[in-house]
């Protein structure tokens, strides 16, 4: 009976985790950004990390700040996409 309130207590949220995972990598995949991987990356991240944030409420699992870091870091990425769509669009308008 103790193993299993462990291990309750131990859960780690998937969401969370992917979340996290998919915004780091949707981060460092934005020098691919013209093959669309970070853009996939980046709404996956936001909407795990979501997910996950709202499971870590109602299940009490202790990876909301996973979930939240998550998402984070997927608008970010988006952000830095949009960023680099206007940079790349002015440049190219303005190449003589």
């Amino acid at each position: 009976m103790a193993n299993e309130h462990e291990r309750s207590e131990q859960r780690t949220s998937r969401m969370a985790v992917a979340s996290l995972i998919t915004g780091i990598t949707g981060i460092l995949s934005i020098p691919l950004a013209f093959f669309a991987i970070p853009e996939i990356l980046s709404v996956l991240a936001i909407i795990f990390g979501a997910v996950g944030m709202k499971r870590s409420r109602r299940t009490g699992v202790k990876d909301h700040g996973m979930a939240v870091a998550g998402l984070v870091l997927g608008i970010i990425g988006l952000i830095l996409l949009v960023v680099l769509a206007m940079y790349l669009t002015v440049a190219f308008m303005n190449w003589d």
